[in-house]
């Protein structure tokens, strides 16, 4: 009896997903921070670059603002994915505005909240941190965490499908982010998978040539107002 191509990719991404989801969990302690601290550090420098993230703080300690303004949905880790935690805080600092998704009971898209530092959370059902009187909004811009990818752009997750209904209608830039040993020569790919515009992982971007969308200009508040 012969199996649907679908059956297979999904048999085939299945395997996948138990090899790498094993080998992240027994990463040494060391060599996930290390790898982590130079995730951050892409980002960082890749946020600076598209004018998102404001270049230092001044000798009182503030941050300048970013040349644009931008509305990145981040993620909450779970299951070993790469703790940049302490990272989204400095970028909030920085003058970025960060969101968190919120998975839904019914198999729908992601909804995004944003995510303001200092403010209170709640765990939902599924365990994951989400901001607890969630404010919807619409983000520029999501960084989204890999168990797998390959070099296309095309993105291993757990198998819920959350990220692929949410990719089929979001038209913003996409950030695929993983450890580099989840990097993978050809994943099987359907009609429904989208590839992401950037891959990051500790060495660095790896679809770097691709152009991304960038936020609109943060307006000039000195310029003349029509309100």
């Amino acid at each position: 009896m012969s199996i649907s191509r679908e059956e297979q990719s999904a048999a085939t991404k299945a395997a996948l997903r138990r090899a790498l989801l094993a080998w992240r969990r027994q990463l040494p302690s060391a060599e996930r921070q290390a790898a982590v601290a130079a995730m951050g550090g892409h980002l960082e420098a890749l946020w600076r670059q598209q004018g998102w993230l404001a270049e230092s703080s001044d000798s009182s300690g503030t941050s300048g603002s970013p040349a644009r303004s931008v509305m990145l949905a981040v993620y909450w880790p779970i299951r070993g994915e790469p703790n940049l935690l302490a990272h989204f805080d400095r970028w909030r600092e920085r003058g970025m505005s960060l969101a968190l998704p919120v998975t839904p009971r019914e198999r729908a898209p992601l909804r995004f909240a944003h995510w303001p530092l200092g403010g209170g959370m709640q765990t939902d059902g599924f365990g994951i941190a989400s901001p607890a009187d969630p404010q919807w909004v619409q983000p520029d811009a999501l960084l989204i965490p890999c168990v797998g990818f390959d070099l296309r752009g095309y993105r291993l997750g757990y198998g819920g499908g959350y990220y692929d209904r949410t990719l089929a209608y979001f038209e913003g830039a996409t950030f695929g982010l993983g450890f580099d040993g989840g990097r993978l020569a050809e994943l099987p790919v359907l009609w429904h998978d989208i590839a992401l515009d950037r891959i990051i992982t500790e060495r660095g971007d790896l679809r770097g040539g691709r152009t991304i969308a960038r936020a609109p200009a943060v307006p000039d508040s000195s310029a003349p107002s029509d309100h």
